[in-house]
Formats: structure tokens, sequence, C-alpha cells
């Protein structure tokens, strides 16, 4: 029988990785990190659940930012990794969607993700924002976010006193955030009845941003 042709064609380039779940290891993300600064077309990379130790976060934070790094990604996720604020500061310009969600973010580190042209981000379950809204919500200026499209606050126990403080800043202030589109801010245990007033401050604050912003906020 005749074989077919083989083909020449050389195979498409890698363009996303997800290894969630993988004890990747320093020498394994040192790998990933070499191959990215000799060229490879990585876009995204999900590390999620991968034990990121500070070595770790070295490595990548090398091979895509600063002098000698090939460049941002346009996704990188290391959710469920606690590499805490150092790590989160040292990812912080590695990506334009970067979801550092459980990843034991604080004030200092959110107040790094701000300085970075980051058009997406996620915080899910990031309690210690909840623990110290008056730090970081004070500190919101139009200095910081200004690419921010998205934004996912949810679970970070911000309990209805934070919720109602970080809505009535970007109310009061729409040069913070100017071009956010989505904010999710459920799970924060802020009270959704009639009579505590949130409704109408949600409706406020999008009316605010010209229609454009969509918050979900209710914890149901």
């Amino acid at each position: 029988a005749l074989l077919p042709p083989s083909s020449s064609a050389a195979p498409p380039p890698l363009r996303r990785l997800r290894l969630d779940g993988c004890t990747v290891g320093d020498d394994g993300v040192e790998a990933l990190a070499g191959a990215l600064k000799r060229g490879l077309p990585l876009r995204e990379l999900f590390l999620e659940s991968c034990e990121l130790t500070a070595a770790s976060v070295e490595f990548l934070a090398g091979a895509l930012s600063g002098a000698r790094g090939r460049g941002r990604l346009a996704k990188l996720g290391v959710r469920m990794s606690t590499i805490g604020d150092d790590g989160i500061i040292a990812l912080a310009g590695c990506a334009e969607h970067l979801d550092v969600s459980a990843a034991d973010l604080g004030p200092r580190g959110f107040e790094a993700l701000g300085r970075e042209p980051l058009i997406a981000v996620e915080l899910f379950n990031s309690p210690r924002l909840g623990m110290s809204v008056d730090e970081w919500i004070p500190a919101l200026s139009s200095s910081f976010w200004q690419q921010l499209t998205q934004m996912d606050m949810s679970c970070c126990a911000l309990g209805n006193e934070g919720f109602k403080k970080f809505c009535n800043k970007l109310l009061e202030c729409p040069d913070v955030m100017p071009k956010l589109e989505s904010l999710c801010l459920g799970g924060n245990d802020a009270d959704d009845s009639e009579e505590s007033g949130n409704q109408l401050l949600v409706e406020r604050l999008c009316a605010a941003r010209e229609g454009r912003l969509r918050l979900i906020w209710r914890n149901g």
C-alpha cells in the first residue's frame, strides 16, 4: 500500500499553555522561563495551584518584564499560589490580564498592580483587602488603574462598610479607574436590603459612569 506523503508543514506555534494543578517545581518554571526568553511565542499562561515559590516568581518575572524580558503576556494566571505581596509585585508587569486570586494579596500588592497598565485583574478571595479598606481605598487616585476595564474583587471580605466606601470612592472620583466596564463585588456580605440604600448607590455609580459600568454585587 502506498503511504501518504509526509507533511513538511511546521506545527502551529504554542500560544496558550495551561498547567493548572501540576507540580511544576522551580526547575520546571526555570525551563519555561528560558524558553520564553528564547522566543517561545506564548500569549497565555495558566499556573493555578502549582505551588509557586519565590524562586519560581523570580524566573517568570525575569522572562517577562524588565530590560531583558521578552514582554508581557496577554494573560497570566497564578491563582491559588500563596506568593503574597512580594510575589504579586514581581509579576505585576508581566501580563495585560492578571489573575492573582487566592494568592495572599494585600494593600502593598494592590497598589503595585494599580501602577501597571493592566486591562483586567482577578483578585477573588483576597481577604486581606477587606481587612485594609481604610488603607487602600483613600489611596486610590487618577495615578492608578488608568487602563483597567475589568476587575473581580469578589469574596474579599469587604463587608457592607467596605463595599460602600469603595463604591462611593468610584462615584466621587470618576478619574479613578475611568475605563472600568465590569466590576464584580459579589460575596462580600454587602447588605442587599432596600433599607441599606446599596441598590441606589450602585445605580448612581453606574449612571455616573455613563452606563458603561456593569457591577455585580449581590451575595446570592
